[in-house]
């Protein structure tokens, strides 16, 4: 009874859950194609065996079947076995991101490949404000890089002295401070002129300001008025200790006598006429008209140009 073939033998893979009892001498055919057989899985890699019934359930869920990436839609061409799509998501060149400047404003999202050329022109990118040099210590973004420039507190802005000769650029933020201690900055002429040079330019004005204080031409004769040089020929005309030749110069007196002391010379002349000499009524011993006398008396009117190193000035 052992060796009958027709004898019921239970299938070799009971163990999987085969319950069929065959003959003998159709087990090796039954297994064959017994649904509880154990079959490879068709993917790569996977070392589990299913029964053959559930061969096709196991490998639509295998962990080592291969699938898209998820971001195909955006250009990735990998295919990856499933158990590996959420760490490749991850890293997937094409998984889309934010910008690393969207705190700063930038509202795009870029794929992973392309985050370091945005980022490289991203107009939310910080970048140092144009008069860095200057102080500023700002960050803006890029796409309002002009506008902070055009209205930083650092920005270089030409002296308000410009228009009398400073030529330097200061900072906006500095441009008081400097105004104030510009060796171009305005100041009052000393003498009065009402005139405003600038202080680069006062001592050179003062050499030249017709305000500027004089002595008469005829210091050295003993007059000690101190004048503006725009009063000294008006002084002069008049002036006590102007020097005139004597009126008698044409019968050979060559003295040239103090206006104040022109009387006394006259008195004592040797050159006088005796006619001169000899009392004369009023009518005919009345001076002369003034033109006259400063004909014979007195100088010529003379701007300051003319009297040249003759006028000592302070």
């Amino acid at each position: 009874a052992s060796g009958c073939g027709y004898r019921p033998v239970p299938c070799s893979f009971e163990a999987r859950g085969c319950e069929k009892r065959i003959n003998a001498r159709e087990l090796e055919q039954h297994c064959e194609s017994c649904n509880h057989r154990p079959v490879d899985c068709k993917h790569k890699g996977c070392s589990y065996q299913p029964n053959a019934e559930d061969a096709a359930a196991h490998s639509e869920q295998c962990g080592f079947r291969l699938m898209p990436c998820p971001y195909a839609v955006h250009g990735c061409e990998e295919w990856i076995q499933a158990q590996k799509v959420d760490s490749h998501q991850e890293v997937c060149d094409f998984k889309p991101v934010a910008c690393p400047y969207e705190s700063r404003g930038c509202p795009e999202r870029i794929f992973s490949l392309n985050v370091r050329s945005h980022a490289e022109k991203c107009a939310s990118r910080p970048v140092p404000c144009l008069h860095a040099k200057r102080g500023c210590q700002e960050e803006i973004n890029a796409q309002h890089r002009l506008r902070h420039s055009a209205r930083c507190v650092y920005r270089p802005v030409p002296c308000v002295h410009q228009v009398l000769g400073c030529t330097e650029l200061v900072s906006h933020k500095h441009l008081s401070q400097h105004a104030m201690n510009c060796r171009w900055r305005p100041v009052e002429c000393p003498f009065g002129c009402g005139e405003k040079p600038s202080l680069a330019d006062s001592k050179k004005h003062a050499a030249e300001c017709k305000f500027r204080p004089a002595f008469c031409r005829y210091k050295a004769q003993g007059c000690t008025q101190q004048m503006s040089l725009h009063s000294l020929s008006s002084h002069m005309v008049n002036c006590e200790f102007r020097v005139a030749p004597c009126r008698f110069q044409s019968r050979g007196c060559r003295a040239q006598i103090c206006w104040k002391d022109r009387q006394q010379h006259l008195a004592t002349c040797r050159f006088r006429d005796e006619v001169e000499a000899e009392p004369r009524s009023s009518k005919e011993s009345a001076p002369k008209k003034s033109t006259e006398r400063r004909r014979d008396w007195g100088p010529r009117r003379q701007g300051p140009e003319q009297m040249g190193a003759a006028v000592a000035v302070q």
